[in-house]
């Protein structure tokens, strides 16, 4: 069984953004998450959750070895023979001060490491003259529309990937309009992990955390199960939900507590999905 661990973190330090050195740390752990022990070859399944100040930026997948990223907020992703964690980075709504009226907080990730990295990274194309400090505070003012140009390469050999974040970009180049204020991620790896986008059509088992089904928080994690169709229309989605939480029973009765505890909140979720689905019918 390969150890899986899926968390939220916050982008950004409460000392402030500044690379080189780092003012403070490069993000905090965010409240809930879940970890589990999952079959290799087996598919996890994970959906950020809507969280008041932030808003989701990107979901990396790291097994120390390679990594991925992906900006879509749901994922499945494949699971190997080494430990596997999954993270959803979040940033505050109006972004970190800066030391302009407007401009782009910029930094590297590595998605191998699952954290920020400290290497120069990027070259300010339009401006050559804010490269270093664009490198060292981690800061690009827009006073003028600036061009990035992210390192194909950078911490022993980790390839470019994508740019996350608000700039618009094409390949390793990213666009930042006069007087736009916002977040440019450079993400790198050493070796990939795909991230595929996840299917509508896919039944599964599910473990849920956090009150998925009464207000969108928390994660949804398949713990099993198999391909399968469904009806769409108003009735699509109370019998997808119905099906996730007859697996929960089915899947976590030989957990014994723990198994328990996940099959009364099942319960406690069909009586909920139950009601508003009423609710639907009746209008």
């Amino acid at each position: 069984m390969t150890h899986v661990v899926i968390n939220a973190k916050r982008i950004g330090s409460p000392a402030g953004h500044h690379r080189q050195p780092r003012s403070g740390p490069t993000s905090s752990t965010l409240i809930g998450g879940a970890s589990t022990e999952a079959t290799p070859g087996s598919v996890v399944h994970a959906t950020a959750a809507e969280l008041a100040g932030l808003r989701f930026v990107f979901w990396s997948a790291s097994d120390g070895i390679g990594g991925g990223v992906t900006t879509t907020t749901t994922v499945d992703q494949q699971v190997g023979d080494s430990p596997l964690t999954l993270t959803a980075w979040y940033y505050p709504v109006g972004g970190i001060d800066g030391p302009g009226d407007s401009g782009y907080l910029i930094d590297a990730f590595s998605a191998t490491l699952n954290d920020f990295v400290d290497d120069d990274f990027v070259t300010v194309t339009s401006d050559p003259s804010l490269t270093s400090a664009a490198n060292v505070a981690g800061w690009v003012p827009t006073k003028q529309a600036e061009v990035l140009t992210a390192f194909g390469s950078i911490h022993g050999g980790q390839v470019f990937q994508t740019w996350v974040g608000d700039a618009p970009a094409t390949g390793a180049t990213a666009s930042l309009a006069q007087g736009a204020s916002g977040l440019a991620i450079a993400t790198y790896r050493a070796q990939q992990i795909a991230i595929p986008r996840p299917e509508v059509n896919k039944r599964e088992g599910w473990l849920i955390f956090g009150g998925i089904g009464v207000d969108g928080g928390g994660f949804v994690i398949p713990i099993g199960g198999g391909p399968g169709g469904g009806p769409v229309g108003p009735w699509g989605p109370f019998i997808e939900r119905v099906g996730h939480l007859l697996q929960v029973g089915m899947h976590s009765s030989s957990l014994g507590k723990e198994g328990l505890r996940l099959q009364q909140l099942a319960l406690e979720q069909l009586h909920v999905a139950t009601k508003e689905q009423f609710g639907v019918i009746e209008g």
